[in-house]
């Protein structure tokens, strides 16, 4: 689940090598130091993967697929539940930033 667990299980048993599961799922700075994110971080990651999605597939795929990622970044922090749930109601891509604007503003 972590970048140094990964390490540690291919010392522990001689791996040549990991292979990332769920971990990333669960931490957007899975491999990155440090390990855990503040809440701004966190935002910001969120806000530029909406951005890099929306200038990718817009147009192509659908807003809807983004919002199996919102997890990986609304967590971990006060009020990330109820800011999960305002992000799963979004329907566009202006929607969920406007809603990661209005978190950052209260």
């Amino acid at each position: 689940m972590s970048y140094g667990e990964g390490l540690k299980k291919a010392a522990d048993y001689s791996a040549d090598g990991i292979m990332v599961g769920r971990g990333i799922f669960a931490n957007p700075a899975f491999f990155s130091t440090p390990e855990t994110l503040d809440t701004e971080t966190r935002l910001r990651l969120l806000r530029q993967h909406i951005t890099r999605f929306q200038e990718t597939w817009e147009g192509k795929k659908n807003y809807a697929i983004l919002k199996r990622f919102f997890k990986i970044y609304a967590n971990s922090f006060p009020g990330a539940s109820d800011f999960r749930a305002r992000l799963m109601e979004s329907l566009d891509y202006e929607g969920g930033l406007e809603v990661v604007r209005e978190f950052e503003s209260s």
